[in-house]
C-alpha cells in the first residue's frame, strides 16, 4: 500500500484575522508615528487608519472566534492562525477605543 501524505485544510476564517489583525497594527502604526502638528483633515492616510483601525480589530477578533468554532467542529488547521488574527485585533481594537475614550472625555467635562 502506498502511504498518501495527509493534507490538511486550512480554515479561511483564521486567515481572513491574521490579516485583519495585520492591517490593524499597520493602522496603529500609522496613528501613533504620524506627524501631530499636521491637521488630521489634511492627512488622508492618517483619516484611513482611523477608520480602519477599530474596523479592522473588530473583523480580526470576530473572524478568529469563528475560525476557533468551525476548526473545533471540523477538524480544519489553522488554530495558530486563529489564535494570533485574535491578538493582532485585539491590541489595535483596544487602542482604538482608548484613543476613542480619551479624544471624547473634553466633551463631558
Amino acid at each position: 500500500m502506498e502511504d498518501t501524505p495527509k493534507t490538511y485544510r486550512r480554515n479561511i476564517a483564521s486567515l481572513v484575522s491574521l490579516i485583519a489583525g495585520i492591517i490593524a497594527v499597520l493602522c496603529v502604526v500609522i496613528v501613533y508615528t504620524s506627524n501631530l502638528e499636521i491637521p488630521s483633515s489634511q492627512n488622508p492616510l492618517l483619516l484611513i487608519a482611523y477608520i480602519l483601525m477599530p474596523l479592522s480589530g473588530l473583523t480580526a477578533i470576530i473572524s478568529g472566534i469563528v475560525a476557533l468554532f468551525q476548526i473545533k467542529k471540523s477538524g480544519e488547521a489553522g488554530t495558530g492562525i486563529a489564535l494570533i488574527g485574535i491578538i493582532l485585533g485585539a491590541i489595535p481594537f483596544s487602542c482604538a477605543l482608548l484613543l476613542f475614550i480619551y479624544l471624547s472625555l473634553p466633551l463631558y467635562f
